[in-house]
């Protein structure tokens, strides 16, 4: 069997080209069967028919193979994609979970410290001193004293936080109370004169 396929040139015109058959070529010319419905047409008529522009040439086999084989890996590519998103899905969720776990023993060991931490302060602070060499008296003494000023700073700044408003007018009264005895002990000898 052979096919006339015709090329289109820069401007748009076709090109004949050579009649191409897919058996190789033989010494003796292979006679065609022929079917009622079919015509004998010479080789000048083929030609003619290669202007048709509906006619469409068979795809080679090379080109076909090609197709298939690009065809295959832009399966395999978007199965990988698919794997790669699926794998890349399930390792987000092991970190977010893993994440989520370091949180809570994060925060398990933080309550853990601050316990420890307030049972070394009550055991300073219920130290007997009365045994104690002055040294160790002092020490514990200057341990109590900080344990101490360190709650009264805590509740300070817990009563700030809750009460901002407040803190901020006690903070302005207390400062026109120093200004007000600043201005009264600058010169003591003009309150005796009046």
């Amino acid at each position: 069997m052979s096919c006339i396929c015709g090329t289109v040139d820069a401007r748009g015109n076709r090109k004949k080209t050579q009649p191409t058959s897919e058996a190789p070529p033989t010494s003796d010319p292979v006679p065609l069967p022929q079917t009622s419905t079919q015509e004998n047409t010479p080789v000048g008529n083929l030609e003619s028919q290669g202007d048709d522009p509906t006619e469409v040439c068979p795809i080679g086999i090379k080109s076909a193979k090609r197709k298939e084989a690009e065809f295959l890996l832009a399966q395999k590519k978007v199965r990988l994609l698919e794997k790669n998103s699926a794998e890349g899905s399930k390792r987000i969720a092991q970190l977010n979970r893993a994440n989520e776990l370091q949180e809570e023993t994060n925060r398990i060991q933080k309550e853990r410290a601050h316990d420890l931490h307030l049972q070394n302060e009550m055991a300073i602070m219920d130290k007997d001193l009365s045994r104690l060499d002055e040294y160790a008296q002092e020490f514990y003494l200057s341990k109590k004293k900080e344990i101490i000023d360190n709650m009264r700073r805590r509740d300070a700044a817990k009563q700030a936080n809750e009460n901002p408003a407040q803190s901020t007018l006690q903070s302005n009264e207390t400062q026109n109370q120093d200004n007000n005895d600043e201005d009264h002990t600058i010169d003591p000898l003009l309150d005796e004169l009046q």
